[in-house]
């Protein structure tokens, strides 16, 4: 019988507030935990984690704390989302990695203003 800790799901769980999958998985391994078949934690462990034991996603987490997406603050900030991603790469918007792909969702106008004047001096 192969069972996850429920100590790791806890900690998973926890972790899906701040971090995407594979930094989930770096968190664990380094912590000393293991897949319930005794293996190293890998993005998809932890995926299959999330599903089988029905852990809210982190982009649903990120939506109830008020994330936006690209074209929600796009639209808010009257730009194009190209430019809603070259702004966020030049630190410009917070934003938040949502998965282990390069999708984020950001942080409403209104905590970005210190991070916008930037962007118009």
């Amino acid at each position: 019988l192969r069972k996850t800790d429920p100590n790791v799901v806890s900690e998973i769980d926890t972790l899906l507030d701040t971090h995407t999958p594979s930094k989930i998985a770096l968190i664990l391994n380094n912590k000393g935990f293991r897949s319930g078949e005794g293996l190293l934690f890998h993005r998809k462990i932890v995926q299959k984690i999330q599903r089988d034991y029905n852990l809210k996603s982190r982009y649903d987490r990120l939506r109830e704390f008020g994330k936006l997406t690209c074209n929600e603050i796009a639209e808010k900030l009257d730009v194009h989302f190209s430019t809603v991603m070259k702004w966020r790469r030049h630190g410009l918007l917070v934003a938040h990695a949502v998965n282990d792909k390069p999708e984020y969702l950001y942080d409403p106008p209104d905590d970005n203003k210190r991070w916008l004047t930037k962007a118009f001096r």
